[in-house]
């Protein structure tokens, strides 16, 4: 029974310490994606691919996620894929990076190229930021893509 209250006690220490103030609570905010793959052969993916969201206000980033995309028609060949991810800590976005992780019974196709992704954080409904990124390249199991311009610092 102790295991419980200690995660519960680790997760509260957690938002007083990123809030900063113990008399504020966390914002939370919803990270709308609308993903759009490149229509030539070979360009979708039946991999899972992960989405991390960079700030400068959060180490490491937010929104991690990762999407199953062989459920579905997730990231075909010249599609837009929408999902939201619910619940992340509002902080304004300065990049983004893009990760493949290779299906152990894919043989071929796990490779993914990227055109766009359009990004809205939305808190309570209302847009807080919108990012429009064009990626227009090839992101393969390993070697995620990133886009950081100087201003979104490596953390």
């Amino acid at each position: 029974m102790a295991a419980p209250k200690l995660t519960l006690l680790i997760l509260v220490a957690a938002a007083v310490v990123c809030t900063g103030n113990s008399q504020s609570q966390v914002q939370l905010c919803d990270y709308e994606f609308v993903v759009s793959t490149f229509n030539e052969n070979w360009a979708g993916t039946d991999s899972d691919l992960t989405f991390t969201v960079f700030s400068s206000e959060v180490v490491g980033g937010v929104a991690l996620k990762t999407i199953q995309s062989a459920a579905g028609s997730r990231f075909d060949v010249g599609s837009k894929t929408k999902f939201t991810i619910q619940g992340g800590p509002c902080v304004k976005p300065c990049g983004l990076r893009l990760e493949v992780h290779k299906t152990w019974w894919l043989e071929i196709g796990s490779d993914w190229k990227c055109r766009s992704v359009d990004l809205l954080v939305k808190r309570n409904g209302a847009v807080q930021w919108h990012v429009y990124l064009i990626f227009n390249q090839w992101v393969t199991d390993g070697s995620p893509v990133e886009y950081k311009p100087a201003q979104c610092p490596i953390l």
